[in-house]
């Protein structure tokens, strides 16, 4: 190898030669075509009539529904290449200019230790933090307005609604015993974190004059 290595000791260099990783490619649920898989499955399978009379015939019949099925559903929705990375909707390519630029002031100011260079340095992280909220309430007002639909809305509500971390459990009280009921969960849960307050309970009408307590 030429050059000089300063050392009593000849270098020796090599190449390790890695084949090259597959492509990784998956099926998308969402895009399925659900009539191209009615088509297929209807021309695979038909009018199936099974014959059982033992119980081995079972494992036989099933696999001439499953293998139909597979293949239909293959069909109707094919592998596609993905790229690996999970892309965010509120990042574009201002976002990734601002933040080469604040990264670069930040090594030129580290190098230097300016006080100038620094200044410039904070200017830019403040100018790529200031567009990236900016870009991130845009990305979610336009996600709102699209989500007009009973179907969306109905289902975002569910999320947090079915969610296991957003409903509360049993609770530790100060004198070390356990709350039993939701009641005394948010009765404690005020008492921690609003000392002081007071639960006032109202009552309401319905249109049948009935009392409602809130």
């Amino acid at each position: 190898m030429p050059g000089d290595s300063f050392s009593d000791h000849r270098q020796i260099q090599f190449v390790i030669k890695q084949d090259k990783r597959p492509p990784n490619r998956r099926r998308n649920i969402k895009n399925t075509n659900w009539n191209i898989y009615e088509e297929e499955l209807g021309a695979k399978v038909g009018l199936w009539f099974g014959n059982i009379t033992a119980p081995a015939d079972i494992d036989r019949e099933l696999a001439k529904v499953n293998s139909p099925i597979i293949t239909s559903f293959e069909t109707a929705c094919p592998e596609r290449r993905v790229s690996g990375r999970h892309k965010v909707p509120w990042w574009n390519h201002k976002l990734k200019v601002l933040r080469q630029k604040a990264n670069k002031a930040f090594h030129i100011a580290y190098k230097s230790r300016s006080p100038d260079d620094w200044d410039k340095h904070r200017a830019a992280r403040r100018a790529f933090e200031k567009a990236l909220r900016q870009s991130k309430r845009e990305t979610w007002r336009h996600f709102c307005l699209k989500t007009e639909g009973t179907h969306e809305s109905s289902r975002l509500y569910k999320i947090p609604e079915h969610s296991p971390v957003g409903k509360l459990g049993m609770l530790q009280l100060l004198n070390g015993t356990w709350t039993n009921t939701l009641d005394e969960t948010y009765a404690h849960l005020l008492e921690v974190h609003l000392p002081g307050c007071t639960r006032i309970h109202l009552t309401t009408s319905t249109k049948e004059g009935t009392p409602l307590q809130l």
